[in-house]
This record gives structure tokens, sequence and C-alpha cells, in this order.
């Protein structure tokens, strides 16, 4: 098992065989945008049409309540 290459991962040593390491920064970008565009299309609605409606309004009922982020940290 000399090739197997290991990561730490929740502060536990893993082996990261079969895993595709990919760093948070290259996509953040694109996973920002994949949630704008999933948030647009769940508030997409047809008044009056009840197969049409806002599920995001479903989805979060509570005041404040949102999709996870995918980098907090750029939050802060």
């Amino acid at each position: 098992m000399k090739d197997e290459q290991y990561a730490y991962v929740d502060g536990e040593h893993c082996s990261i065989k079969g895993y595709v390491l990919v760093d948070a920064d290259y996509i953040q970008l694109q996973m920002d945008t994949l949630r704008k565009m999933i948030g647009i299309i769940a508030m997409t609605s047809i008044e009056g049409d009840e197969e049409f409606k806002d599920v995001y309004q479903q989805i979060f009922p509570i005041e404040g309540q949102t999709m996870k982020r995918f980098n907090v940290e750029d939050d802060e």
C-alpha cells in the first residue's frame, strides 16, 4: 500500500484513493453561480397556477432561512 495517498479530513487520517481533490477557490465562482440559478428557478412562479409555484418559500418558510453557501468563510 505504498502508492496509496492519505489526507486529514475532519481531524482523521483517511485514504483519498478514489477521490478527486479540488481546491475550493478554483470552483468558488461556479458553485456560487449554480446556487444563484437554483434559487432563481425555485422562486419562479405563475400566479394562480398550482403546478408552477414558488417552491423556495415552501422549502424555507421561516424569514432569514436560505440555501447553504458553498464557502461560508467568504461571507465573513
